[in-house]
């Protein structure tokens, strides 16, 4: 099933609030620091309103990323309805799960998720073959609502010279079996208002099969470090 809508309109928000968001899939294994499944639940009974900035700042940068895939890669990569101007939501209704990927690589099928990031940040999680787990699951999430085989999860770190990495996710046919059965057996915990307790298990599991079919396909290599006077950047960028 497949939803088009404004991004940030009161349909769009009401409808992801039917739904376990591809970004929500992490929690359910206990594999982001940053968010408990508890928060996940709470979340769709009060939503957070995203600001307006948010979505204007998010655009801008995804843009920024698949420029620099074109560049470097010189791939064919953009929006679903050509602009970006719409949101597609993939739903999956019968496992309360559902997606809304970032753009599509056009000459090899494949989704693409764009994420961007500190220089401190790039360097510390995006250069080796293991880049944050809780974002492999965002795009086994989005494979599995999209029918896809094959995503990108891509990282541009924000300096003058910005660094790229580009890891390559197949679609894992074992973790999507679990995911959707976590998805099912928590949204009816919720409705009935069970509490819920993520395992031990789950999580050891969730993290090898993510690591397993994930691979580095290109890194930015580091680049020496710069040191802009009085860290005024447009002068360094415009000078000479």
């Amino acid at each position: 099933m497949i939803f088009k809508f404004k991004a940030g309109s009161d349909a769009w928000l009401q409808t992801r609030q039917n739904y376990i968001m591809a970004t929500e899939v992490a929690p359910m294994f206990g594999l982001n620091p940053y968010t408990s499944l508890a928060e996940v639940f709470r979340n769709k009974v009060k939503p957070d309103r995203l600001d307006n900035k948010f979505l204007r700042a998010g655009k801008i940068y995804e843009s920024s990323v698949i420029k620099a895939i074109e560049v470097d890669l010189g791939w064919d990569v953009g929006y679903l309805d050509g602009s970006g101007e719409s949101s597609f939501i993939f739903a999956s209704p019968e496992n309360h799960l559902a997606s809304t990927p970032d753009a599509w690589r056009w000459d090899q099928p494949g989704l693409v998720e764009a994420k961007t990031t500190s220089i401190e940040k790039f360097d510390r999680y995006w250069r080796g073959n293991e880049p944050p787990l809780w974002y492999l699951a965002q795009v086994q999430a989005q494979l599995f609502t999209t029918n896809m085989k094959t995503g990108y999860l891509v990282c541009l770190g924000l300096t003058p010279d910005p660094p790229l990495a580009i890891y390559e996710v197949e679609r894992n046919d074992l973790f999507t079996e679990r995911m959707c059965q976590l998805a099912k057996s928590y949204w009816t915990k919720w409705q009935n208002g069970d509490s819920v307790r993520i395992s031990s298990k789950d999580k050891e599991f969730g993290a090898a099969e993510l690591k397993r079919t994930t691979k580095l396909l290109h890194v930015t290599e580091a680049a020496p470090e710069i040191t802009v006077p009085g860290n005024d950047i447009l002068d360094y960028l415009f000078q000479g």
